[in-house]
């Protein structure tokens, strides 16, 4: 009985996140995620004991050490900095690109993705409109750079945060295997945008977004954050710390212990914005996790271990392409968050000198399989609501277009990567 009701409870929750995004049935994941854990205890599957031990308090406290600190920046004004500072730089539509491209995706590798997405979506559609280009590409090169981007290192999105907790891998040593793959899909994402959406970059394409547009919304966006006031000694202040944390990272101590110490100096020196960090915190995020971790353990335990799939999982665990392929199907079936968290105890049960390079493997494949659908990550889902409140509209298949490619491409070349560094 717990084997269905474990098996049940975990369809339940997944087809819930499958089909959050749905207008009909527009249901918040974390609640899904919450009501899964609830039901796993409400079934006895899993004891209170065995709950509290579900839950990776480790990658918990490190996500919520960033997060402190990625949104004393985000208050500072310091992603409006960045948008001032590009705008000089960008005089023609692949300037524009390539910029957008570069920034996004190098501070995805160090800051949440997520973030990034949700503070440069507003100022790139103002830059776009001054421009008087498509904004649409634009948001494509934001949304895949950011995921690639993230893909470098392991505080650059909340799987590799998870992998960070399972595998305590040295943060130089993932930068060292990883980034370079990251690097050059970044390159990659540059070529195929410019050749799939070269008609968007013209300046027809702009005005004929721009007449679909309610009047003025061209010359001034709905978003308060395009007039966000840059707040210097915040920036000084937020900035300095971030910067001492990423060097901290390299030094090979503990990644949480680092996250944490971050965050409560973050609200020490920021006491006047204190409470309004702590607000604008993503919460939702720390409870889909607990909720997750939760639902993942009674399936592991009741249904996992009770399959037999030795003979295949053996066979998927030996063969790096075999991994990364395995590890992008199910990104894009259940979210590549859930995909890591069923993929760890696989890794777990391998001999320690073969971990090293599934945990990368892991982390590059379910990065780069965020890119291949709109809803693949919650990244590109957070700049197609963003972009959706300027009445712009980044459609599914739109996506699709680009994304299909990108991930190809991508994931091939990681792939390839990892396969060689691994000797």
């Amino acid at each position: 009985m717990k084997f269905f009701a474990a098996l049940g409870i975990f369809f339940v929750t997944y087809s819930g996140f499958v089909l959050a995004d749905i207008p009909v049935l527009r249901m918040k994941r974390h609640r899904i995620a919450l009501l899964g854990g609830f039901l796993t205890l409400l079934a006895g599957i899993l004891s209170l004991q065995q709950a509290y031990l579900a839950v990776d308090f480790h990658t918990i406290f490190l996500l919520m050490g960033m997060m402190v600190l990625i949104e004393a920046l985000y208050l500072s004004g310091f992603f409006k900095w960045i948008s001032e500072t590009m705008e000089p730089v960008v005089k023609t539509p692949m300037q524009f690109l390539a910029v957008t491209i570069a920034v996004s995706g190098l501070l995805s590798a160090f800051l949440i993705n997520d973030i990034v997405c949700l503070a440069l979506t507003p100022f790139l559609i103002h830059t776009a409109h001054k421009m008087k280009l498509n904004p649409l590409p634009y948001l494509m090169a934001l949304a895949t750079a950011s995921n690639i981007g993230s893909c470098a290192a392991l505080t650059g999105n909340p799987q590799n945060i998870l992998i960070a907790g399972a595998s305590h891998l040295s943060y130089l040593y993932f930068m060292e295997r990883v980034g370079p793959a990251a690097a050059v899909s970044l390159l990659f994402d540059f070529i195929l945008l410019a050749l799939i959406y070269k008609k968007d970059f013209s300046s027809s394409s702009g005005e004929n977004i721009l007449q679909q547009l309610e009047p003025g919304s061209s010359s001034k966006l709905n978003s308060s954050k395009v007039e966000q006031q840059i707040d210097q000694k915040m920036m000084i202040k937020a900035g300095g710390i971030a910067f001492l944390t990423i060097f901290f990272f390299f030094t090979g101590l503990s990644l949480v212990w680092i996250a944490l110490g971050s965050g409560i100096l973050t609200l020490l020196l920021l006491g006047g914005k204190r409470i309004e960090i702590l607000k604008k915190m993503d919460w939702n995020l720390l409870l889909l996790f607990i909720g997750l971790f939760i639902v993942i353990k009674g399936f592991e335990i009741h249904v996992l271990d009770g399959l037999k799939t030795g003979g295949l999982q053996a066979e998927i665990l030996a063969s790096i392409p075999k991994f990364a392929a395995a590890s992008v199907i199910l990104s894009n079936l259940v979210s590549n968050v859930p995909a890591v968290l069923l993929f760890r105890p696989f890794v777990r049960s391998v001999l320690p000198a073969s971990r090293r390079i599934l945990w990368l493997t892991l982390a590059m494949s379910s990065t780069f399989a965020g890119n291949l659908t709109l809803i693949g990550s919650i990244a590109n889902l957070i700049v197609a609501e963003k972009a959706a409140q300027e009445n712009i509209k980044l459609s599914f298949w739109y996506y699709l277009k680009g994304g299909f490619y990108i991930t190809i491409f991508t994931v091939g070349f990681g792939t390839a990567w990892l396969c060689f560094v691994k000797y």
